[in-house]
């Protein structure tokens, strides 16, 4: 939801309450803005008559006792103050009655008092509340259409830096070496925020670049070392003048050392993937690449008496070539290596998607926990526990989706590429 329609909504009730509020106070106001005319009018009217009565008694004298005239003069009235008071009649041209105000007021004409009342129409509530129903209505939608065009000049004119500089942040790759540019809007809010994200980005820069350089330096400096260890047991075993126990010795430390390696070169590459360092290239054709990785892995299939059945039809995947040796070359050893002797593999490629299912022992646990770093499902096995870990993260690096079910015995690896989502 945008800001602007989360505003309206959260504006929209107090505006109906403000309405409801001023409409209740409008009513109220102008009935007695109303009441004090007519007052006015009336006393004026009183003025008019006691400056020229007999004229008055002259023109009204035989409808004098009539009920709903605008005066009525009554003789013989006993002596009273001037008073304001309501009343309702029937005008001989309506049919409902309608309320009046009447000022009633004493005068004096040849030794004769008269009572005086003269009256004036009030504004009726019902047509009072219709004008301010009718007027609050325009109100409202002249502030409707004020709203839909300040949304519409605000997302034109007011919003459009701030859609640059989202657009930019958004396009903003913290592996190059050029420096975020924000946009210069002339509005401080704006302007305000574009100088922290480019501050933030300086530092995620610098930040990157320290640990890119860190893992390249670690990765080179552990390598080296860690090499000569393997060379240097591996001449060490070659001697013929080695006893039982030291050839035992020098061989858990062989296995140790190229274990090392192994972990190195994973996490490696692991810090890579992490810091996006692999872009992809051209398509690669998965079926050929596949069934090239297959036949290198035949002897280690016939091994453990292993049927395998493939079905592959062709595939075009979007992805760095040394991500794509690493990924499947995993997955393919991982499936060999869990798979118990003379069971079975299946991998099924199509354009969309590639399956691979094995037999293998039972999990009780939560497939998902497989993934995470370290994690084996036998403890005892030799592995890192990196292998499936790497290929999450890989496949989260290409886009590919990701699921592991087991069922009894099967464990079924379903990737589904891009081009498929």
């Amino acid at each position: 939801m945008k800001l602007l329609h989360r505003l309206f909504l959260l504006a929209g009730p107090l505006l109906a309450l403000a309405l409801l509020v001023g409409g209740f106070g409008s009513f109220h106001y102008l009935r007695g803005l109303a009441d004090e005319e007519a007052r006015e009018g009336l006393q004026l009217r009183q003025r008019e008559i006691e400056a020229d009565f007999p004229t008055w008694l002259a023109r009204w004298g035989d409808q004098a006792s009539r009920e709903g005239q605008l005066l009525l003069l009554q003789p013989d009235a006993p002596g009273r103050e001037p008073q304001f008071s309501d009343t309702l009649l029937q005008p001989a041209f309506e049919d409902d009655v309608v309320p009046f105000m009447q000022l009633g007021f004493e005068l004096r004409h040849a030794d004769q008092r008269w009572w005086v009342t003269v009256r004036k129409a009030r504004i009726e509530s019902d047509d009072l509340v219709e004008s301010l129903l009718k007027a609050q209505a325009l109100v409202l939608a002249l502030l409707l259409l004020s709203a839909i065009a300040l949304s519409h000049f605000s997302h034109r004119v007011l919003w459009r830096p701030f859609q640059l500089l989202l657009a930019r942040i958004a396009a903003f790759d913290f592996r190059d070496q050029h420096p975020f540019d924000p946009v210069a809007t002339g509005t401080r809010e704006f302007d305000e925020l574009g100088a922290h994200v480019r501050r933030m980005t300086e530092k995620l820069q610098r930040d990157y670049q320290s640990l890119r350089q860190f893992s390249e330096d670690a990765s080179h400096e552990m390598q080296t070392p860690v090499s000569a260890i393997v060379t240097h047991l591996e001449l060490l075993m070659q001697q013929d003048d080695l006893s039982q126990d030291s050839r035992g010795h020098l061989q858990h430390a062989y296995a140790a050392a190229n274990r090392l390696a192994r972990l190195q070169h994973t996490l490696a590459l692991l810090t890579r993937v992490d810091n996006q360092e692999f872009r992809p290239s051209a398509p690669i054709e998965l079926g050929p690449w596949l069934q090239e990785k297959l036949d290198s892995l035949e002897d280690l299939i016939d091994s453990k008496r292993l049927q395998l059945q493939v079905e592959i039809s062709p595939c075009l995947l979007r992805i760095h070539p040394d991500l794509c040796d690493t990924l499947f070359s995993n997955l393919l050893h991982n499936a060999i290596r869990h798979s118990l002797p003379g069971g079975s593999i299946l991998l099924t490629l199509n354009a969309h998607s590639l399956t691979l299912e094995n037999t293998g022992m039972p999990f009780a646990g939560d497939p998902a926990t497989l993934f995470e770093r370290f994690r084996k499902a036998d403890p005892t096995s030799g592995s890192l526990g990196l292998g499936l870990a790497l290929v999450q993260r890989i496949c989260q690096h290409a886009g590919i989706g990701l699921d592991y079910t087991i069922t009894g015995d099967r464990h079924r690896f379903q990737l589904d590429f891009p081009a498929s989502r």
